[in-house]
């Protein structure tokens, strides 16, 4: 004769003890990773709308290529002109 176990049973319909806990903690990771990823663009973006600041690095920099260029065909002539002279 057949006798079911109703411990099983009753058992198999109970709700998973914990398992929302990890869902919420996954939930808010995930929360956190969408903010710090908006912070920091937002970051990025107030601070390349500073046009006056990037104008000022792009003319020094232009300075100081127009300055290595210049030691450069000096630096290229001497050795030209000492070639010459042997």
């Amino acid at each position: 004769m057949y006798t079911p176990n109703y411990n099983n049973a009753m058992m198999q319909n109970e709700p998973e003890q914990g398992g929302s806990m990890g869902s919420l903690i996954g939930v808010i990771i995930i929360v956190a990773i969408i903010v710090l990823g908006g912070i920091y663009f937002w970051g990025k973006r107030s601070a390349s709308e500073e046009p006056g600041t990037v104008n000022g690095e792009v003319q020094s920099l232009e300075n100081d290529l127009n300055a290595a260029d210049i030691s450069i065909d000096a630096e290229l002539n001497a050795v030209d002109s000492s070639l010459q002279g042997q």
